[in-house]
């Protein structure tokens, strides 16, 4: 049940990313890149290492965005 709740949250918090890109607030690729840390940790905790190099990936994208934006 907890992984399910996490599972929630995550998605949760990535769609309000998302939102504060799409309305081009800057301090949203600063935080979508934050959270990729949870989300690793997420994966790890899940054994879906796959999804770690998606989270490394996206964290320096995001990173990048919020550099470009600026």
């Amino acid at each position: 049940m907890l992984l399910v709740i996490g599972s929630i949250t995550l998605a949760a918090l990535m769609l309000a990313g998302a939102a504060m890109t799409s309305h081009r607030v800057r301090f949203g690729w600063l935080y979508l890149c934050w959270m990729q840390l949870p989300a690793g940790v997420y994966d790890i905790a899940t054994r879906q290492y796959g999804f770690v190099a998606t989270s490394l990936v996206g964290g320096w994208l995001y990173y990048r965005g919020y550099r470009l934006r600026g």
